[in-house]
């Protein structure tokens, strides 16, 4: 998926544990972008 990959990038490892809240809603509006 593109946007993993996006996050990862963004994130650096996948191993950083981002902040969860962040990380959801950078997903939800993904999700709205699409549809």
């Amino acid at each position: 998926m593109e946007v993993l990959d996006l996050a990862f990038e963004t994130f650096g490892e996948p191993n950083a544990e981002p902040p969860l809240i962040i990380l959801h809603g950078f997903f939800a509006s993904s999700r709205n972008w699409r549809q």
